[in-house]
């Protein structure tokens, strides 16, 4: 998966996600961020770097349903994620 094929599937899930910033005063929303790579190895070098990416989840309360629509799209992309 790309991070255009990323970002057209929190699009398509989330109209409300934005990559790098919100615009001012839309909540909820969903930031995403490409910060670095993890790297994958193999025959004594570099094959691929997968991109990191993180996710702002901005709402109003933490019972905003948003909190489960990104976890489906996380979860229907098998992609690994982990809470901060």
């Amino acid at each position: 998966m790309t991070i255009t094929d990323f970002e057209a599937a929190m699009k398509a899930a989330i109209p409300n996600s934005y990559p790098d910033a919100a615009p001012a005063g839309v909540r909820p929303c969903v930031v995403y961020s490409v910060y670095g790579f993890r790297p994958i190895t193999g025959d004594d070098r570099n094959q691929m770097g997968i991109p990191k990416v993180q996710l702002d989840v901005l709402t109003r309360n933490s019972l905003d349903p948003l909190l489960d629509a990104v976890t489906d799209v996380l979860f229907d992309l098998e992609l690994p994620y982990s809470v901060q």
